[in-house]
C-alpha cells in the first residue's frame, strides 16, 4: 500500500512500526514502489475505511474479501480497549488472561497474512500458565505493570516498556498490582505464502503439527514450492526444528 507519514500538529509524533521484510527477505519477494510524488493526494472523503467496515458484524455487500481488497484502516483505541474490557466481563483463558486480536472485518483473518495484532488484559492477582509459541512477539505495555517469566528468568515491566519473546521461549505473565496490566502485541504469524503451523504448544499438548499449503504462493503450484519452504522452515526455526514432531504437506 503506498503510503507516506506526516505530522501536522505541535507535539513529536513517536509510533511503533512493526514490519515484516525479514520473513520476505528469507522468500525473496521483497519489492519497494514509489510514488510518482513526494506526498500523495488525501482523498476526498477522510476515515473512508471506518464508515465502510466501522460496525461489528457488518461490511459492505461489495466486498468479497480477498486480494486487493478493500478494508479497514484505522483500528481506534477506544473501541478496542472497551471491547477488551466487556470481554473480560465473560471470559479469560489460563495461559494469556483476556486477549482479543485484531482482524481483518471483511475476512475475519489476522490484519496481515504474516503478523497478527492483540490487546491484552492480565488482571489484578492473576499468573497466566506457561506455554510457548512458535512465533515471536513483541510487547508494549499501555498501562500497568508486572512481569514475565522467559525460560525460567523474570523481567519486570511497566506502562510504555516495551519486552519480546522469542519462538519457543516458554513464557508467563503475572500482575502482581492492584491495576489491570493493558498489553499490545505483534506476532508474527507463520503463514507467509500460507505455511501454516499449530502457533502455541501447551503442558497438555502431544505435538506441534506443521501445516504447509503451498498452492497459492505462485500461480502454478510445483514440487520448487514446496522446497522452498522445507528451506524455509529449517532456516527460521534453525536447530529448533527438532522440537516438531510431525511434519504434513497438504496439496489442495
Amino acid at each position: 500500500m503506498l503510503h507516506d507519514h506526516g505530522n501536522e500538529g505541535n507535539e513529536p509524533v513517536i509510533w511503533f512500526d512493526g514490519l515484516d521484510s525479514p520473513v520476505v527477505r528469507y522468500l525473496e519477494v521483497l519489492s519497494m514502489q514509489r510514488h510518482s510524488e513526494d506526498r500523495q493526494e488525501v482523498g476526498k472523503v477522510v476515515g473512508a475505511s471506518e464508515r465502510r467496515f466501522g460496525a461489528a458484524g457488518l461490511r459492505p455487500a461489495s466486498v468479497r474479501g480477498g486480494a486487493g481488497a478493500r478494508r479497514l484502516i484505522h483500528y481506534r483505541w477506544q473501541e478496542a480497549y472497551d471491547a477488551l474490557v466487556q470481554l473480560a466481563e465473560v471470559e479469560s483463558d489460563a495461559f494469556d488472561d483476556v486477549m482479543l486480536e485484531y482482524v481483518d472485518p471483511a475476512t475475519g483473518r489476522s490484519i496481515f497474512p504474516t503478523m497478527a495484532c492483540y490487546l491484552q488484559m492480565i488482571r489484578p492477582g492473576v499468573h497466566t500458565r506457561a506455554h510457548r509459541q512458535a512465533s515471536s512477539a513483541v510487547y508494549h505495555v499501555v498501562r500497568g505493570a508486572g512481569s514475565t517469566v522467559m525460560d525460567g528468568t523474570r523481567y519486570a515491566w511497566g506502562e510504555r516498556d516495551f519486552f519480546a519473546i522469542p519462538p519457543l521461549v516458554q513464557h508467563e505473565h503475572a500482575n502482581d498490582g492492584r491495576e489491570p496490566a493493558i498489553l499490545f502485541s505483534l506476532q508474527i504469524q507463520s503463514n507467509q505464502c500460507n505455511v501454516i503451523w499449530s502457533n502455541t504448544e501447551r503442558p497438555d499438548d502431544t505435538f506441534l503439527i506443521v501445516t504447509l499449503l503451498h498452492n497459492r504462493c505462485h500461480d502454478t503450484p510445483n514440487t520448487d514450492t514446496i522446497a522452498t519452504h522445507e528451506y524455509w522452515m529449517r532456516y527460521t526455526l534453525g536447530i529448533k526444528i527438532g522440537c516438531i514432531e510431525q511434519f504434513t504437506i497438504l496439496r489442495t
